[in-house]
């Protein structure tokens, strides 16, 4: 079973997932705003954080399968679900195959499920950022936050994606956003997804970016562009994405 931790004692579930760039403690900055009629399940998946012992296929299925095991084990029979970037792969199967139990979904600067073809023209250097080249790495960063930081963040970003993550896992997640392609399967989906961008992320990943491909699939899915924030809202704008979090969460 993935490894997880819990914050707060509500009696609503809330699942939370995480990007390729951290494990769950990139929620750290975010729990003294959270409401508490909540109870928060912040879920590492293979190979990183509580789960960075465990090997696997490093697949959108293979994410989702793991989710639905461990909320089975757990007995939550409906949760909402929030995700970061890679797993809004996760987010949108499960938008669609898992209606009846899911309360709400909401899908942080999300990787559409059409994947990233303009990645694969420079898949070598990404595969370098994930194993050996650090400054590939901080580049990665800058791309994402459109270059905004200063070394402190952006190494900080990386040693703890190194650390809290090993090699295998992150090469495999990003052949997995990278090369994921199901929108075929998600198309005409009619759950509600709330969609967060942020103003100061890469191209592909802002808000026309969004609407142009999960717009098209969800005609339900909404959309809120975070001013001020690149790619992790949770890091670099975190009582503002607590407060649209809790909106969401809440209906307000």
């Amino acid at each position: 079973m993935l490894g997880y931790h819990t914050w707060q004692g509500g009696d609503r579930a809330v699942v939370m997932l995480h990007d390729w760039f951290c494990d769950t403690r990139s929620y750290e900055t975010i729990k003294p705003y959270l409401p508490p009629e909540f109870t928060y399940y912040f879920v590492d998946v293979r190979g990183y954080g509580l789960s960075k012992h465990l090997t696997g296929a490093y697949t959108a299925e293979e994410i989702y399968e793991d989710l639905l095991d461990l909320v089975d084990r757990i007995a939550l029979a409906r949760f909402h679900l929030v995700t970061h970037s890679m797993t809004g792969l996760v987010a949108q199967l499960a938008a669609k195959r898992l209606t009846s139990r899911l309360l709400s979904v909401m899908a942080t600067t999300p990787t559409p499920a059409c994947g990233t073809p303009g990645m694969v023209e420079n898949l070598p250097f990404f595969e370098g950022a994930c194993v050996h080249d650090q400054n590939a790495a901080r580049m990665i960063v800058g791309f994402m936050t459109s270059q905004r930081y200063g070394p402190a963040f952006v190494d900080h970003k990386v040693n703890t994606w190194w650390s809290c993550s090993t090699p295998e896992a992150r090469l495999g997640y990003l052949h997995m956003f990278v090369k994921s392609t199901f929108a075929s399967e998600i198309a005409g989906c009619e759950t509600p997804l709330t969609v967060l961008t942020g103003s100061q992320d890469v191209d592909g990943h802002k808000q026309k970016d969004m609407e142009a491909t999960i717009g098209t699939w969800f005609p339900r899915a909404r959309f809120i562009d975070l001013e001020g924030s690149g790619h992790y809202p949770m890091q670099e704008v975190p009582p503002l994405f607590a407060s649209v979090l809790t909106q969401h969460l809440t209906g307000a």
